[in-house]
Formats: C-alpha cells, sequence, structure tokens
C-alpha cells in the first residue's frame, strides 16, 4: 500500500511561512496544521464544525469523533489533537470574534461556507 508523502520539519517551516504572507494566513495555515499533524483529509477538514473540535467551556478537545459520512472509508473514526495543534486552533477560535458559533464550520470559504 502506497504511503502518502509527509513534509519534513524543514518544509513544514518553509510552508508556514508562506502562509503568513497570504490573504487568509491564518486559516490556511489551520488547515495545513491539520493535515500535517492530526491526519485529517481536505473533505475531512471541509467538514468540521466548530462543535466538533470544542468542549463546553470552549476550549479544544485533546480527541473527537469525525463523523463515517465525512470519511473517505465511511467510516467513523477517532482524531487526536495534540497540544500544538490545541493551541492554534484555541489561537484561531479567539479571532474570530463576531463569528464565534459552534454550528459554524472551523475552515470557512471567503464566502462563510465550509
Amino acid at each position: 500500500m502506497k504511503q502518502a508523502k509527509v513534509l519534513t520539519d524543514t518544509e513544514l517551516k518553509r510552508v508556514l511561512a508562506i502562509c503568513v504572507t497570504m490573504q487568509n494566513g491564518k486559516r490556511n495555515r489551520l488547515m495545513l496544521l491539520l493535515s500535517h499533524y492530526a491526519g485529517m483529509r481536505v473533505g475531512e477538514i471541509a467538514s468540521l464544525k466548530w462543535a466538533d473540535v470544542l468542549d463546553r467551556e470552549m476550549k479544544p478537545k485533546a480527541m473527537f469523533y469525525l463523523k463515517a459520512e465525512n470519511t473517505k472509508a465511511k467510516e467513523a473514526r477517532q482524531v487526536h489533537l495534540n497540544a500544538k495543534l490545541q493551541r492554534e486552533l484555541t489561537a484561531y477560535w479567539v479571532q474570530l470574534d463576531r463569528w464565534k458559533k459552534l454550528e459554524r464550520p472551523v475552515i470557512e470559504s471567503q464566502n462563510r461556507g465550509g
């Protein structure tokens, strides 16, 4: 079975540096880190809602479940968030201001869709 290519630490730092220069740099940085650290696919990231990743105290969970309809294999699975990713989610959540609603997508397009 083929393995997906994983970025080296140097490559990851380079891509993150590029993200900072982009129009939606914070959003793009979070997408990249969800893929890299949590092993999530693009469709899984696009389907994430804040209610999936935040607990009752509005802090990122250490682990959450992806729904079966949002995964490639159509089977629910666990996603673990390390401390670095939890900090990124917290920082992104804090800067959202008026858009802080749990039913909204974590990663929104420019049109406010997922």
